[in-house]
């Protein structure tokens, strides 16, 4: 999931767009290997399945989160040059609570 890929209606209700790497499980099964795919953004990618090639419901989780970072900080093109390790520690920043006004929110 990336930000551009999140549309609004004028409504403002939320869809999705682009499922080019998206699979298709049946109910009885959590996971899926598959090879890492070339394309994307870096950035979006769950260090899991980076490394071990196993997609899970928390490779969404981590796309989400990133996507959330972008809307609270407010810089979508941060996120593109930040490694992961200063990914997390960023999220922590921003929702850790007391750590929360090291933050720069727009």
């Amino acid at each position: 999931m990336q930000l551009k890929n999140i549309l609004l209606t004028k409504n403002m209700e939320a869809k999705l767009s682009s499922f080019t790497l998206s699979k298709t499980l049946p109910k009885d099964e959590t996971k899926v290997f598959t090879e890492v795919a070339g394309s994307g953004s870096m950035a979006y990618m769950d260090p899991e399945y980076m490394i071990g090639g196993m997609l899970s419901s928390s490779s969404d989780i981590y796309g989400f989160g990133v996507v959330t970072l972008q809307v609270l900080s407010g810089d979508v093109g941060a996120v593109e040059s930040i490694a992961t390790r200063e990914l997390i520690s960023m999220s922590y920043l921003c929702g850790g609570g007391s750590m929360i006004d090291e933050c720069e929110l727009k």
